[in-house]
């Protein structure tokens, strides 16, 4: 998460293909120019086209992403997903409060010069009511495995978010689904594991977790 010009909050949650040094370069390239787009005033799905057409030839790399932003005083959200795994919208009902998970799936393809050049990746909007919450997380999370090869997957996922959703604070829902995650991998290998859950308090409701704090886990493996 970062911030935007006009109050506004950034968020760009992302992964790439391959591993190594060159792959976290390619993903810290792309983070980068999808980010200055944001900070110019681009729509996040114009921000992903034109970082994808600075990208240039790609090879056989591609990447994946979520891109939003994100107005703190009405909760206003516009976000495109180059073909990430679909971010968690969380929302409470009243009166029986009870949590309703809705998937927000991608707006277009992943980020790969085979789509440069072209309006492939719209910008949908939503509305963050106050006592809202948004999960994006990467995915290793739902494709950690067991000894068995069994993927914790993304059924499993939703159970657990909701599950965990009760205490309506980040990171008791953050902790909770990584503990169901390590309870499920039992010690076993797994690749590179992100969650971000952004928030908008019941009270005070212009006012955001920065990022890096009870908002965000990330685990290396």
């Amino acid at each position: 998460m970062f911030r935007l010009p006009g109050g506004r909050i950034g968020v760009s949650v992302g992964d790439a293909s391959g591993h190594g040094s060159d792959a976290a370069d390619h993903a810290t390239r792309t983070r980068r120019l999808v980010r200055a787009g944001l900070v110019n005033g681009w729509e996040p799905g114009i921000a992903v086209r034109r970082a994808v057409a600075q990208l240039g030839d790609t090879g056989e790399r591609f990447a994946t992403g979520l891109v939003a932003t994100l107005d703190p005083t009405n909760g206003y959200l516009r976000y495109a997903n180059a073909g990430h795994p679909a971010a968690l919208h969380l929302e409470w009902t009243d009166p029986l409060d009870r949590v309703v998970l809705t998937a927000l799936p991608p707006t277009g393809p992943m980020l790969v010069d085979l789509f440069a050049g072209q309006d492939a990746w719209d910008t949908a909007a939503m509305i963050l009511h106050p006592g809202d919450a948004l999960m994006v997380y990467t995915d290793g999370l739902i494709e950690a495995r067991d000894a068995a090869g069994v993927e914790f997957g993304f059924d499993r996922l939703a159970t657990e978010v909701i599950r965990c959703s009760r205490s309506r604070t980040p990171r008791h829902l953050l902790d909770g689904i990584f503990g169901a995650v390590d309870e499920h991998t039992a010690g076993c290998h797994a690749d590179d594991r992100a969650a971000l859950v952004v928030a908008r308090p019941l009270i005070r409701a212009c006012t955001f977790q920065p990022a890096g704090s009870a908002g965000a886990r990330s685990d290396r493996a």
